[in-house]
């Protein structure tokens, strides 16, 4: 049924069946005299066939028959059972305001069986949380906990319960519940104990003593055999203990662990990555917080405020990104291209064994992981089919044979080595072909020949290494307010062989950057640019310092009128000169990221698209305080 739940026995044609005998023994047995049924047996079934409806997602005639069990008949012992059944199927024909008010009244009326009283909060916690009653859903699924008699079932309600009440953020009551699946120990499933111990952790306020106490704990269940398959949930919450103590060198490495030990849990692998990419963010390497914002994304579900705000996490840290790549590949480059010939050789003849010994350990564990999934791996059967009357088992079978034995010919002792010997030798040189031809482009002439030889090459890798730590310095100011790092890119810039356009802005870049914390550094770059480049439209803005803020404003926006009017005339030509002579003396005013834009506009009308993209793309670096502050 769309919309529905799908229950594990739809398709199953024993309920359609259990519903046929239910109807005969009703139709051949019911004994009613005076409105009085005198079979008793005819209660039973009347609850097997509202079950076999229920079961078959056939609500409606499902309610009819326990109702007909409550309104027809007098005294019946089913009829709390039949009660309960029929809450059960007006929530699932989402009634379940009806099903509420019913519910409290059975609880509070009827004379119920403990079991029958624990079925009956299990589906008055069911209606509270379809109707997003969260406090009162918590309540009612504790009871069915304490009152069910089915050891696995208390440890689910209360560990429905418990969640309940974390998500309402009250850990007292949580932290209870979780230590009450706890203590069931064995006579749940082992998972369900795992993350109940976790949820217990999560919840609880330590002291010193009982954290360390408790992290030895932790330690002792990832070491125990039962729990390798859990291994992601007890290592992700010792990293959480170990972060919350500001320990976060190790907790980075129990996250990477939980990641490593994780099959199948993909919200724990999101949260993972997201705490791994926040570590990394603090800790100010952006580049692997950036990776790891990309990793969680996977793990998120599309169209949610939740992927909407990762997305733009990991946006600001995606040009970073980009620059510190282009930095590390050009350095990288650059230095190969400055050994000698012998230097080059020998760097290249340990980067191919390290190549060779990579792919040779993929190979092994390839033909380990083929050698073994005939034994190891199952099929899951569903039904009664036998092995041959499954497609999909037996496919899956001669694939796995495959990769077992290889191509084996159908006829006798086709096991032994000496028939397979020629398959197996065919199949031995074509992979020493391929082996071979590989080899031939591993050699370190081949990689020598890839490098750049021509000197304009080797400059234009310089400037763009250079212009790319520039921008890193600048974003790195704008964007997360990181002097250090800024100083640092700005730094490097100036101990390259800098292009001497490039040169000026670098030494007014590092003046701001020092000016609010070591003003006597700013004043050594203030001399060196006043000095060396006194022409510089930098060096005009160092020397506008007398004129007033409000002034620059006031010239900056006359002049923002002028340009915009010479643009929307058609005069872009004139727009673009007049923006390119004057528009870098109002960098510092309020109207720059509109002049900026401007510009973009411009560039993108005389050069294309691609230019009026790469203008936006600085203006996002240039200004992105400005317009966080706009958002």
């Amino acid at each position: 049924m769309s919309g529905k739940i799908q229950l594990d026995g739809i398709g199953n044609e024993h309920f359609e069946r259990a519903e046929e005998k239910a109807i005969k023994a009703i139709q051949k047995h019911s004994m009613v005299f005076k409105g009085e049924q005198r079979n008793y047996k005819i209660d039973d079934a009347y609850m097997l066939l509202g079950k076999a409806r229920y079961y078959n997602e056939r609500f409606f005639p499902a309610l009819e028959a326990f109702n007909h069990l409550l309104t027809n008949y007098g005294k019946t012992e089913h009829h709390n059972e039949a009660n309960i059944w029929a809450q059960k199927t007006n929530l699932r024909l989402g009634k379940d305001k009806i099903a509420i008010t019913n519910l409290q009244k059975i609880l509070s009326e009827a004379k119920l069986k403990r079991q029958d009283k624990a079925e009956a909060y299990a589906t008055l916690g069911q209606a509270y949380i379809n109707q997003e009653q969260y406090d009162a859903a918590a309540n009612a699924l504790y009871q069915a906990g304490k009152f069910t008699k089915n050891k696995s079932l208390r440890g689910r309600y209360y560990f429905i319960a418990a969640q309940l009440y974390e998500k309402k953020r009250d850990k007292d009551l949580a932290t209870t519940a979780y230590e009450k699946v706890v203590q069931l120990n064995w006579k749940i499933p082992r998972r369900l104990w795992v993350e109940a111990q976790a949820g217990w952790a999560r919840n609880k306020t330590f002291t010193f003593e009982e954290k360390q106490a408790f992290l030895k704990y932790l330690s002792k269940l990832e070491k125990r055999y039962e729990h390798k398959n859990y291994l992601d949930v007890l290592y992700y919450q010792h990293a959480e203990l170990l972060q919350k103590d500001g320990n976060k060198v190790s907790a980075a490495d129990f996250y990477r662990k939980s990641l490593k030990n994780n099959q199948q849990n993909n919200s724990l692998k999101a949260q993972a990555h997201e705490r791994l990419a926040e570590i990394y963010f603090d800790s100010k390497d952006y580049v692997a917080a950036y990776h790891h914002f990309d990793s969680t994304l996977v793990y998120v579900p599309e169209h949610t405020f939740k992927r909407l705000f990762l997305e733009r996490k990991r946006e600001n840290l995606a040009k970073i990104t980009e620059l510190e790549f282009l930095v590390k590949q050009n350095d990288s480059v650059l230095s190969l291209v400055k050994m000698s010939q012998n230097e080059q050789r020998h760097f290249f003849e340990k980067h191919i064994t390290s190549l060779q010994k990579e792919a040779e350990n993929e190979r092994k564990e390839e033909n380990f992981q083929s050698g073994n999934g005939l034994i190891l791996s199952t099929v899951e059967q569903k039904g009664d089919k036998f092995y041959f009357y499954n497609p999909m088992t037996v496919s899956y079978g001669k694939q796995q044979f495959q990769q077992f034995w290889g191509n084996r010919k159908l006829q006798d002792n086709w096991r032994w080595l000496s028939v397979a010997g020629k398959v197996h030798n065919d199949e031995k040189g074509t992979f020493e072909q391929e082996k071979k031809s590989e080899n031939e482009h591993l050699t370190p002439d081949f990689f020598i020949a890839q490098l750049p030889k021509n000197p304009s090459e080797i400059v234009t890798l310089e400037q763009e290494r250079n212009q790319a730590l520039y921008q890193l310095g600048v974003s790195y100011k704008s964007k997360f307010n990181d002097n250090q790092l800024a100083i640092n890119r700005l730094e490097r810039v100036l101990s390259e062989n800098v292009e001497e356009d490039l040169k000026p802005a670098t030494l007014y870049q590092l003046y701001k950057n020092h000016i609010e914390f070591t003003p006597e550094k700013a004043k050594i770059y203030e001399d060196q640019l006043l000095s060396q480049y006194p022409n510089s439209d930098y060096a005009h803005l160092l020397k506008g310092g007398e004129t007033s803020q409000e002034a620059k404003n006031q010239q900056a926006r006359q002049f923002l009128t002028a340009v915009t009017t010479e643009f929307e005339n058609g005069n872009v030509i004139e727009a673009y000169n007049q923006l390119k002579n004057q528009q870098i003396g109002f960098k510092e005013t309020t109207v720059a990221p509109q002049l900026a834009l401007l510009s973009a506009q411009v560039q993108g009308r005389l050069k294309g698209i691609a230019s009026y993209k790469e203008a936006l793309e600085t203006i996002s670096i240039d200004f992105f305080q400005t317009l966080r502050k706009a958002k």
